[in-house]
Formats: C-alpha cells, structure tokens, sequence
C-alpha cells in the first residue's frame, strides 16, 4: 500500500512540473519595437533594452496575449502584413506617451493583395499608435490599411480593436477605408470596435462614394464611437449584404462626420446611431438588393436617437424596381433628432407599411417630409402626424416641432461646439428628460472618448524613453 502511495505521489509530482512548466511557457510577454531595433532579436530575448526594428516582425512573430510596445518615431511598413503565424489577443501599442506613427504606400497588386494589414487573429488590439497611407494614388477595390476577411490569405478576424490615434490617407478606391472589411467564404467578420479615432481621408470629391473612412460588407456587432471622420467621400459605409440578411446589430454613437460627401451609407438591421452629428447626407436602406430581416430591399428595426443632421436624409426609403414598389426599411425608431433644413426621404416610393415610430424631434420647416401616399407627396410635420395615425391618439411625432433651431455657431457650423443649441433655441431642454434634442456635444467626439487603459511597464533605471 505505502509502494502505491509513493507511485501516485510521484505521479502527481511530475504532473505538477508539467502543468507549471506549461503555464510558464505560455505566460503573456512584454514585447517592444524600436527604430534603432534588430529583426534578428529571438523572441525568447526581446526585451527593452533589445527591441525589433520592423512592425512586420511584430506582428508576424507576437505570441497569444502578448503586449508589443512601440517605442517613439516612425515605423514604414514596406510589405504587406498577415498575421497567420501569430497568436491571438495580442496588443499593439505606444510605450508610455511616445508618438509612433506606422505608415505605409502599399496599393496595388492583385485583389487579393490589397492593402497594407491583413488582419487574421481573433482580439487583435491597436491602441495609441497613428497611422498615414502615404501616396495620391487610386487602389482600385475592397482594400484598406488594416483588411478582414477579403484576402485569399486571410480569414475574417473578429473582436478587432482600433483606437486612440489619428489615421490619415491619401490612398482612395471603389470600396475601402483605413478599416476595411468583407465577407470571405462564408465567414465575416463581428464585434469590431474602432473608439477615439481622427480619420482624415483623400478629399470629400475623391474616389466614389464608396470611398470611405470605415468600409464595411457583411459585418456584424460593429462599434463605432468617438470618432471624428472627414474629407472622405462617404464617411462610414456600414453595410448589410443580403447573404447574411439576419440580425446584424451594432452601435454608431458619438461620432463627428464633417467635410465628405456622404456622411453615412448603411443597410444594417438592428443597429442604434446614437448621439451623432451628420454634417452630410445619410441614406439608409437604398436600392441595391435585398438585406432587410424580411428579405426585401432596405433594412429594418434600426434606431435613430439624439442625432444632428445638416444634409438630405434617406431614412426608410424605398426605390422604383421598373414598375414594381420596393418594400423599403421597416420599423425604425427616431427619436429626439434635429432634421435637416433639406428634404427626408421616409418610405418615398413603397405602398407598404413603414411601421415608423417618432417623436420629440426638431423639424425646421425648410425642409421636406416625402412619404408614399397614392404616389410621392410632400408633407410638412402637421399632415405627417396625419398620415402616421394623427395626435393625441398616436405618439408618432406628436411632441416633435417644426422650427428652426439656433445653434451656438450660428450659420457657421465649423466644429463641435458649434453644434450646441442656445438656451433660446427651439428644441432646447425640450425631450421628455428635459434634455435638448439632437447631439448632446459634450458627449461627441474623440475628446469625449476614454483614455488607453493599456499600462506599459516603466523603463529600467538609467534608460532614456526618448
């Protein structure tokens, strides 16, 4: 008995040196790049003190849960990334408040090749480091500096984070943007979050406007918030492809889109856009295949709450199809919204039911409501509570106005403060919470967002961290 005891002791021992010497083999790494680092610094030696010299080692070389810090300078990537030999949930990040900039004039090659990151780890984080896609120059289709799911070589990468840096490009194409993403097989990518971010795009009148800042096909739980994005054609191009015509979901929240041609381009199903300013025009729900819930044309059960908008709105509408009437987007929900002084377009062309629901939203009577009724008609807010079941009996629209609003920057609206309404607006404290309708400003933008909770481990003594 006491033989067998000891066996199983012994057992258990050698056990024990496996299980811990396991745990120890695979613990997270602090790993750290360098301008005046070396590529052929083993992993097992990266250290502080002997850093890469390349972001493509980097990312070619990080282990699962590792933490690369980028030490100050600027880092050009010169060949195209794809990080199939890496592990997932890796970090990618400035060291302490050093300024790191990766930039790049990767463009062309076949469409497979496009773009310059081709993202192909679950939980792969870029926080604090700035990014420029260097060179005036058309790339053509489906490209972007950090690519999911469109490349032969890639898979589509889930819980992508991009946050805290400016991003600038003077690269353009038919479909892209810094981030870019699309179905590949039948695999999409899902809960991406892109938080505090500037975007600065090639112009607002270059490209097409499928020109984006954020680029997507067939993604699903996307988060969008804080950023402000500008001089692109269309600023967020967030899109449902029939192929996967389901819930879809996502947030677009405290965003700033300004100087572009289209602010925003969306067939999603069950996304909230909250807290936004739209200095452009939006279209949800445009002709170009079916993507709703219900498999027509335009998408459903999306959320409109607290948003400004300045240009032409597409809210519902459906196109002509020859002689036929689209179905168009159905049930969505705009609440305590600024219109636009230009025409909105809700459920234009479609006999159908909107099943819309509004209300405590400022309609400056400039502007024109077009619905369907026996044909395209305009309609002002009085004849739109009509025709949505009327007032007292009905909350559609019964506490919205129809007046001006003033704004703090008057007719100048040039930044985000502009957008706050005066005490002596229309629409001020005027929402069921007594807040203003449209964007509370103090929530927008990337000096609303929350700081990098990412912690960099302290220089050793004597070192410099310039």
């Amino acid at each position: 008995m006491k033989n067998k005891r000891n066996k199983i002791l012994i057992k258990m021992f050698f056990l024990a040196i496996l299980f811990f010497g396991f745990v120890e083999i695979s613990e997270a790494k602090d790993l750290f790049v360098s301008t005046t680092g070396n590529d052929a610094v083993t992993y097992a030696n990266n250290d502080i003190n002997n850093p890469w010299l390349t972001v493509e080692k980097a990312w070619a070389d990080a282990q699962t849960n590792d933490v690369v810090y980028y030490r100050a300078g600027t880092y050009t990537i010169t060949a195209q990334i794809n990080n199939l030999t890496s592990g997932a949930s890796v970090t990618h990040t400035n060291y302490q408040d050093e300024v790191v900039t990766w930039e790049s004039s990767l463009c062309d090659g076949a469409e497979s090749d496009h773009g310059v990151i081709h993202v192909s780890e679950d939980n792969i984080t870029v926080d604090g480091i700035n990014g420029n896609w260097t060179g005036s120059e058309d790339c053509f289709a489906d490209t972007g500096f950090f690519v999911m799911g469109w490349s032969a070589k890639a898979v589509s990468a889930d819980y992508f984070t991009l946050k805290d840096g400016d991003w600038t490009s003077a690269k353009y194409g038919q479909n892209g943007g810094i981030v870019f993403a699309a179905l590949r097989g039948t695999d999409h990518s899902t809960h991406v979050m892109i938080e505090n971010v500037n975007i600065i795009g090639a112009g607002a009148e270059v490209g097409s406007i499928n020109t984006s800042g954020i680029m997507t096909f067939q993604a699903e739980d996307w988060t969008i918030k804080n950023c402000e994005i500008s001089n692109v054609n269309t600023g967020i191009f967030f899109n449902k492809h029939p192929s996967i015509a389901s819930a879809v979901g996502g947030t677009i929240e405290n965003n700033y889109i300004h100087t572009v041609h289209s602010a925003l381009r969306t067939q999603t199903n069950n996304t909230e856009f909250t807290n936004n300013i739209f200095n452009g025009s939006v279209s949800m729900g445009y002709d170009s295949g079916p993507c709703s819930i219900d498999g027509n044309v335009g998408s459903d059960n999306n959320t409109w709450t607290h948003n400004t908008f300045t240009g032409y709105v597409e809210l519902s509408s459906a196109t002509r199809d020859g002689d036929n009437e689209l179905v168009g987007t159905v049930y969505p929900v705009f609440e305590n919204n600024i219109m636009p002084a230009v025409n909105v377009d809700i459920h234009r062309y479609s006999v159908a039911p909107t099943y819309y629901e509004g209300d405590y939203n400022l309609w400056p009577p400039a502007g024109t409501i077009y619905v369907y009724e026996g044909g395209s008609s305009a309609k002002i807010l009085t004849t739109f509570r009509t025709f949505l079941g009327g007032c007292p009996n009905d909350d559609n629209e019964c506490n919205s106005l129809e007046q001006v609003p003033i704004f703090a920057g008057g007719a100048s609206l040039d930044e985000i403060a502009d957008f706050a309404l005066t005490a002596e607006s229309p629409g001020y404290q005027a929402c069921a919470d007594s807040s203003d309708m449209g964007a509370d400003i103090s929530l927008v933008g990337i000096d609303a967002g929350e700081e990098s909770d990412t912690t960099p481990p302290s220089a050793p003594s004597g070192l410099s961290v310039s």
